[in-house]
């Protein structure tokens, strides 16, 4: 932490020149690590972390930091701005930072081990712009908390983008108070979490938008989550909310939200099984049909109650 707590008056540069190299600042194997208001600035092209790790991280705590990587297309995790793949981790908290550019903004997977999950994550208050593929893509975690950030549209506008895409984020996962655009793939995609009807997965008083063919907001295979007062909206043909679960057991709450599409539907459930209830939500679309249940068309709101 610089001794005047002015980020820009202490900046890190690098220019990586392969895979070995791929960062401006290392984790490695670390634990009880603060960094405060610091700038770190990839100057690569084509190898363009600013923040890695190896072995394991363990509490660990990143606030008022800049992040900068050059803007890049695609999905290369090489040219992720903070990229987290730890053996194992926990108690890792990313707070109050400015993230600019990159294939990712942040890519933390809590464990390389598929079964584990990190407990402890909190994402909070990060302004993530200019990403090229996801703004923040959070994966193997346990009660997670996402919350407060602003995610700029992703550059890419083909199918998987997303400006928040949370994946295997299991417990009671937190997802409050963001404000995340997806240009033409979802601004968030919610996906394989496990919660339980004692300590639910949330969702709620997040603003999110895109202009695509995508759902705006995308639930797949989550189970016991409640979608409490988000503001959705999608200018282009895509849902602005989508649910899609395979198993009926997954149930889902959906209410007191604000669910448009231009001219898609503005609320699709596909596996209606899984769907416990949706009630006094507003919607809107000025297309055809208001909504979809599993395979029924409605296109007004009494065929949709």
């Amino acid at each position: 932490e610089p001794e005047s707590g002015n980020p820009e008056d202490v900046t890190l540069a690098y220019s990586a020149s392969g895979e070995a190299d791929n960062y401006v600042l290392r984790f490695s194997n670390a634990r009880f690590v603060e960094l405060a208001n610091l700038t770190l600035s990839a100057t690569g092209t084509t190898h363009t972390r600013t923040l890695d790790v190896e072995g394991r991280m363990d509490d660990i705590l990143v606030e008022g930091c800049v992040f900068n990587s050059p803007p890049a297309t695609g999905s290369d995790v090489a040219q992720a701005n903070i990229h987290l793949e730890p053996a194992m981790s926990e108690n890792v908290v990313f707070a109050g930072n400015s993230i600019s550019g990159g294939s990712y903004g942040i890519l933390y997977r809590g464990s390389t081990n598929t079964s584990n999950r990190a407990p402890g994550v909190e994402i909070r208050d990060n302004t993530v712009l200019g990403a090229g593929h996801t703004g923040i893509l959070l994966q193997r975690t346990e009660t997670a908390l996402v919350s407060g950030n602003t995610v700029g549209a992703p550059g890419e506008a083909g199918p998987g983008s997303a400006g928040i895409l949370l994946d295997n984020c299991d417990g009671a996962l937190r997802v409050t108070g963001n404000r995340s655009l997806g240009a033409a793939g979802h601004a968030m995609r919610i996906a394989n979490c496990t919660a339980t009807s004692g300590q639910p997965g949330l969702v709620a008083n997040n603003f999110v938008a895109s202009n695509g063919t995508e759902a705006t907001l995308n639930s797949y295979r989550n189970s016991q989550f409640l979608f409490y007062h988000n503001n959705v909206s999608n200018g282009g043909s895509g849902a602005g909310f989508h649910h899609e679960n395979n198993l009926n057991a997954r149930v889902s709450n959906l209410r007191n939200n604000i669910l448009r599409s231009e001219t898609g539907y503005a609320i699709h459930v596909q596996h209606t099984g899984s769907f416990q209830s949706s009630d006094h939500n507003d919607l809107y679309t000025a297309g055809t049909n208001l909504g979809r249940w599993g395979n029924t068309n409605a296109p007004t709101l009494s065929d949709w109650q």
